[in-house]
């Protein structure tokens, strides 16, 4: 090989090096507007995603297991009011979410959360002692609830019944998901948030 060759060779290498840098540099720039453009979608009024059962439909038959190991099917939630989210560790909306409820007042047990994850990792174990965690490892759950979208929330009534969905990107969102079950729902997270007594 000549010196022509070889010099040709390091410069294409080069290139190509600095292009991949530049596109790697860029998708991380745009990654943060994308997810800021996101969250105000879903905070919109006009923003309207229906993923997954809508308010009255049945919860079909689906099980998973909980962060202690225990077998969890959907026929648990036919006995008392339940808010399910699904999250997803590693999705922005759902680490924030997740952050939220680390870190926030523990919601009142008036509606029961759970926390449906395909991987539990430490924060979702933590939280396991405040509400029930569970591992949808083979997607029973989300199949289940016709759902591929992380943060997704669905409060059904104790008859199974989805009484409503809701993209939720903080505890205020759940909050108004258990407001429509129980009427009032978990009003100390708002009044916590907002900085007033209940």
């Amino acid at each position: 090989m000549s010196a022509a060759w070889i010099g040709a060779f390091i410069s294409l290498a080069t290139l190509v090096l600095l292009l991949t840098l530049l596109v790697v540099g860029l998708m991380r720039r745009i990654s943060s507007v994308l997810e800021r453009a996101e969250q105000v979608l879903v905070r919109s009024d006009t923003f309207d995603l229906k993923e997954g059962l809508q308010p009255g439909d049945f919860v079909a038959a689906g099980d998973a297991v909980t962060s202690t190991g225990r077998p969890w099917s959907t026929s648990e939630v036919r006995d008392d009011a339940h808010v399910i989210v699904f999250v997803d560790p590693g999705c922005p909306p759902c680490d924030n979410l997740i952050d939220e409820l680390m870190t926030g007042p523990q919601l009142p047990r008036a509606v029961n959360l759970v926390l449906v994850s395909p991987d539990i990792d430490m924060r979702l174990a933590s939280l396991s002692r405040r509400y029930t965690v569970l591992r949808d490892t083979n997607h029973a759950l989300s199949r289940a609830f016709g759902t591929s979208v992380s943060p997704n929330a669905f409060a059904i009534d104790a008859g199974g019944v989805v009484a409503a969905q809701e993209i939720p990107t903080s505890m205020e969102a759940l909050n108004r998901l258990g407001q429509r079950l129980r009427g009032g729902g978990w009003g100390i997270v708002t009044d916590a948030l907002s900085g007033t007594p209940e």
